[in-house]
């Protein structure tokens, strides 16, 4: 029971990645697509990342499943035609509001989901209101990450003088923690001392 609850939503994850997969080579020849798609699945399930999550102890699946939630339904939105302009605008908006859960829920992916709106640039003359899609996107985005994370940012501010506490405390001064970059991540503390140790980390 333990290991079936713990793993649904490594479940959910594949199941979005099979819809992405299963959109972007849609106009594949269908022998072409099927083994492209149970071919990278089977890569999917057997990677450690994945082998790792299939617990409690991360949350780092779930932010996967929205991220990829995201990703698919703007995918659907610049290149599904076939959706009405209010599914489509509601579906942009839905993409900005698995992005805003997903940063409330680890701000550390707020990487991946300055990518995907970097991509709204990139895509900008495909859309009759670039401008317009980008604001509704991050509208989402700003919701969703105040609601899944605001109260802990009021409460971290209203305790230590620092919403992000402990980290960034060379910004915020809070008196509870040393006014440094604070990171307890070994990795982050090895920083590249030439180009080589830059490109490889």
């Amino acid at each position: 029971l333990f290991l079936f609850v713990s793993s649904i939503d490594t479940v959910g994850l594949f199941f979005v990645l099979y819809k992405i997969l299963d959109f972007v080579i849609e106009k594949s020849h269908e022998v072409a697509k099927k083994s492209s798609i149970i071919f990278l699945s089977m890569l999917y399930l057997i990677a450690p990342v994945i082998l790792i999550g299939l617990d409690f102890s991360r949350n780092d699946t779930i932010i996967a499943f929205f991220l990829l939630v995201a990703f698919y339904l703007f995918l659907k939105y610049y290149f599904d035609a076939k959706n009405g302009v209010k599914k489509r605008f509601f579906m942009l908006f839905l993409c900005g509001i698995f992005s805003g859960l997903a940063i409330g829920l680890k701000l550390s992916v707020v990487s991946f989901v300055l990518g995907l709106g970097l991509l709204f640039l990139i895509f900008f003359k495909k859309s009759q209101s670039g401008v317009k899609d980008l604001m509704l996107w991050v509208s989402g985005v700003v919701t969703a990450f105040l609601a899944s994370d605001g109260w802990w940012l009021i409460k971290c501010y209203s305790l230590f003088k620092n919403p992000l506490f402990p980290y960034y405390n060379h910004i915020f001064k809070s008196p509870f923690a040393d006014a440094v970059n604070f990171s307890g991540n070994d990795y982050w503390l090895s920083y590249p001392k030439n180009f080589f140790e830059f490109v490889f980390y």
